[in-house]
């Protein structure tokens, strides 16, 4: 079985890992982003308001993963082609 994030970032002859072009990121619509933030992390919204108490938070970890999991389900039913 592959690993998820297999081939993701590969070593470079110099031995640094080179990121993926940006062309190979997909981008989620933002609706989606602020559920997922919503639903899983409690935060409000995804915007920047230019404020330390309102733009950083203290998250659990398994907060984090379960965000993360969601992203990633939601990730693989918009490449089957499913409704998210």
């Amino acid at each position: 079985m592959q690993e998820p994030l297999a081939g993701w970032a590969e070593q470079s002859v110099t031995g640094r890992m080179n990121k993926p072009p940006l062309t190979a990121l997909a981008t989620a619509p933002a609706d989606l982003l602020e559920r997922i933030a919503r639903e899983q992390l409690g935060l409000e919204t995804l915007i920047a308001r230019r404020s330390d108490s309102l733009d950083f938070h203290d998250l659990a970890v398994w907060s984090i993963e379960k965000a993360l999991q969601a992203a990633y389900a939601a990730g693989r039913h918009a490449a089957a082609g499913d409704a998210v």
